[in-house]
C-alpha cells in the first residue's frame, strides 16, 4: 500500500500490520477510529497529522499501534545489530507470526535501499517475511507513491540493512 501523503510511511507501514494482523475492518480500540492511514495518523495515536512526520525519539509508531490494537506489544530497540536484527525477524515474524517495522534514515551521498533517491530520508517500512534463519528480511516499502523507482517489496540482507537503522531503530 502506498503513502497517503508523502510524510505517511509511519501510518501506512502501520496500517499494513494492522490489517495483515486483524483484517481491513479493525477499528481502533483506543478510540474507535476507522481503519486507515489518516486514523493513525491522528492526534490519538502517531500525531504524525500534528508533527508532519511519525517520530523516533517520541515513540510515535509504537504508541500509534499499541493504542490501535489494544495492546502494549511493540517496543522500540535503537541501533539493532545486524545478528539482533535477524533474530528478531526469526522470532517476531517466524516465532510469534508478528511483523515488526523498522525506522530508517538514508544520508545524502551514502548508501539507499530500493532504489531510494541520493537524498535525507527518514523513512518507516514494514518487515513482513524472513529466510534464512533470518538472515534476510522482506521488507514493504510505502513509498512507491512518491519515489516511482521503489520496488513494493523487497529484501535485504539484514546484517547489511542494520547500517540503515542505526539512526533510529526498529519497534518489534
Amino acid at each position: 500500500m502506498g503513502q497517503n501523503k508523502d510524510y505517511y510511511c509511519g501510518p501506512a507501514s502501520g496500517y499494513e500490520i494492522i490489517r495483515y494482523l486483524h483484517g481491513a475492518g479493525f477499528t481502533s480500540r483506543f478510540d474507535g477510529t476507522s481503519p486507515g492511514q489518516a486514523g493513525l495518523a491522528n492526534a490519538n495515536h502517531m500525531e504524525t497529522d500534528k508533527y508532519g512526520k511519525t517520530d523516533w525519539a517520541r515513540a510515535d509508531w509504537t504508541r500509534g499501534v499499541n493504542r490501535w490494537r489494544g495492546v502494549n506489544w511493540y517496543v522500540q530497540v535503537h541501533a539493532p545489530s545486524g545478528s539482533l536484527l535477524k533474530s528478531v525477524a526469526a522470532q517476531s515474524i517466524g516465532g510469534n507470526g508478528m511483523p515488526f517495522s523498522g525506522n530508517t534514515v538514508e544520508f545524502v551521498d551514502g548508501p539507499h535501499y530500493n532504489k531510494h533517491p541520493n537524498r535525507l530520508i527518514g523513512h518507516w517500512i514494514a518487515a513482513y517475511a524472513y529466510s534464512n534463519s533470518g538472515g534476510t528480511i522482506g521488507w514493504a516499502d510505502s513509498s512507491t507513491t512518491i519515489f516511482t523507482t521503489a520496488a513494493r517489496y523487497f529484501s535485504y540482507s539484514s546484517s547489511s540493512f542494520a547500517t540503515f537503522l542505526q539512526s533510529n531503530g526498529i519497534a518489534y
